[in-house]
This record gives structure tokens, sequence and C-alpha cells, in this order.
């Protein structure tokens, strides 16, 4: 009988499979813990908005910040997302309920490849007929200043800067509009 491997359970080479296994998770943990510690928290409600801009699909670029006196609605979507799809018709119907109001909207795509996704952007906002709205390319820095992990996710910032509404998944557009029809009236 050959002695180099000894099948008894207990066995040297079971030992450093388990070993192996235990180093693996705990690396693994180890990593998920600091990649989730450098992600940012996501922009509360009450929370002053972060300034910046994102390049507009028709060129030009578009600010995440009101103006003096203006709503802004905020949208992070991707032409793959079902539930951002089926938000376009809301949002869309919000916009022209509100286009006589100090009321802003951005659409901020968040498919992958920023400069490649213009024509599919492009072709999507015909197909949607969102394209008279400022539909802006993320290339990745607004949603991480936002903190934005799921899609669709909308944000309402009040005329002052301050996060008033923040919500993931698709809203219809009464809710919408009473929302922002009541931060109109607040000033």
């Amino acid at each position: 009988m050959d002695d180099s491997v000894d099948p008894t359970p207990g066995a040297p080479w079971q030992r450093w499979a388990l070993f192996a296994v235990l180093v693996s998770f705990a690396l693994y943990n180890a990593v998920s813990y600091v990649e989730e510690r450098q992600r940012p928290a996501k922009v509360a409600i009450g929370a002053k908005a972060p300034a910046g801009s994102v390049p507009l699909l028709a060129g030009g670029e578009v600010s995440l910040t009101p103006a003096p006196g203006e709503v802004l609605l905020i949208d992070f979507w991707a032409t793959w997302c079902k539930p951002c799809v089926r938000s376009m018709p809301e949002l869309l119907a919000v916009d022209r309920r509100l286009e006589d109001k100090p009321f802003r909207m951005v659409l901020v795509n968040q498919d992958f490849g920023a400069d490649a996704r213009r024509d599919l952007v492009r072709s999507f906002a015909r197909s949607h007929a969102i394209e008279g709205l400022p539909v802006a390319i993320d290339k990745g820095g607004a949603a991480l200043s936002w903190g934005v992990s799921r899609l669709p996710t909308t944000i309402i910032i009040d005329a002052s800067g301050v996060v008033r509404h923040r919500w993931t998944g698709a809203q219809d557009a009464d809710t919408v509009v009473r929302l922002v029809q009541q931060l109109l009236a607040e000033g």
C-alpha cells in the first residue's frame, strides 16, 4: 500500500483545503467591506445638493444645481432598465404639465460606454418622444456623487438647493406634479 496519500479524515491535504477556503472567505469579506466603505453615501433628503454638471446628448453641458427660484428634477436612468422605460411617458407628462413654471428636468443616462452609446441613447430618446427634454450622458461622476446605485433614481431639489424628495422606481405623473407644485408654492 502506498503511504504517500493518507485517505483518512483529517489528512494534511484536507486541512490545507479547509485553510484555503477560510482564507478565501476572509479575503472576500475584507475586500467587500473596503469597497462598501469607499462607496459614497447617497445624498439624503434634507441635504444640500452637490454641485456639478453633465454633458448633454445634444451638446454642451447642463447644471445639476437649480437656478434661483427653480425646482429641479434629476432622473438617473438607462435604456436597458424596464422601470426606466416605463417612467418615460410619466416624466414627459410632468414636463408638459409644468412647462410654464420655474421647473426644470434633467434625464441623466447611465448606459455604459459614454461616447459609444450616444447613438443608442439618441435613438431611444427619439422613439420614446423625450428628445425635447434635456437628456444627459453621465460618464460616471454624477451617479457617484449622488450615491445612485439603482435605476431609475429620481431626485427633486427645491429652489434653495436642498434635496426634498428621492425615490427609486417609476412614479406616476400626478404624484410628481403635486410634489413639484408644493415646492413651487413654498417659494
